[in-house]
């Protein structure tokens, strides 16, 4: 699959391959299509490498401002 071709659907396969939500046959096919690119596969490296590391992130929650309210007046 070329990043030229179709570049918001091309954006959605990669998501779904990075998120690890791929079938099986897709996830053949997508492996097979990037892998007659080398640039190509190196730059999907770095985005797995990427995408796995964010997943130590946590999403921030919304203060609790009674609880600051009464740690501050305690």
């Amino acid at each position: 699959m070329k990043t030229n071709d179709n570049s918001q659907q091309y954006a959605e396969t990669l998501a779904k391959y990075l998120g690890g939500e791929m079938t099986d046959v897709e996830l053949h096919d997508f492996e097979n299509e990037i892998s007659v690119s080398d640039e190509e596969k190196i730059n999907i490296e770095k985005m797995k490498k990427q995408w796995n590391a964010m997943n130590g992130y946590k999403e921030q929650s919304a203060p609790d401002a009674g609880k600051a309210w009464r740690k501050l007046h305690a």
